[in-house]
């Protein structure tokens, strides 16, 4: 059986591969966050809201 052999060319593409892969993991990262911060806005609203509608039913 005949050893495989690894190329230069082979080695670059790797690298460029795990390059690509490394940048959408990190804008995937990125968006996170972002949905991460929308929510915790919304949530405040919400809380906001309710907190203003008990005001309004205590009255």
């Amino acid at each position: 059986m005949k050893a495989a052999s690894i190329t230069k060319s082979d080695i670059d593409r790797l690298l460029r591969e795990m390059s690509r892969a490394g940048r959408e993991i990190t804008a995937m990262g990125q968006s996170f966050k972002e949905i991460d911060s929308s929510l915790r806005r919304l949530t405040s609203q919400i809380n906001q809201l309710d907190n203003r509608y008990q005001q309004i039913s205590a009255n």
